[in-house]
């Protein structure tokens, strides 16, 4: 059996380079980029969330289904600043 970096280096060597080319945007699929593409800035400018959802504790919900109540909320530009505490699920 050969060393991960031998394998490395045979497939390197007998393995040749692909040409760039400019492809329509719906033709992308399936295709690698070139070259690395960098934003020039963060947008937002600051952490936040990309999705809305939901934080349970794992021990709460180990019976599904698992009847929970909400006990608090994180909105846009404002975050939940509290720590969800043991046992904080209904009664079923």
């Amino acid at each position: 059996m050969i060393s991960v970096a031998e394998a490395i280096q045979i497939v390197r060597q007998q393995t040749r380079k692909l040409s760039a080319e400019r492809v329509a945007i719906d033709q992308v699929l399936g295709r690698v980029l070139a070259e690395d593409v960098v934003a020039d800035s963060d947008l937002p400018p600051f952490d936040r969330s990309q999705m809305d959802g939901y934080a349970v504790r794992a021990d709460d919900v180990k019976a599904a289904p698992s009847r929970l109540r909400i006990v608090g909320e994180s909105a846009a530009g404002r975050g939940w600043h509290n720590q969800l505490e043991e046992g904080r699920r209904c009664a079923s």
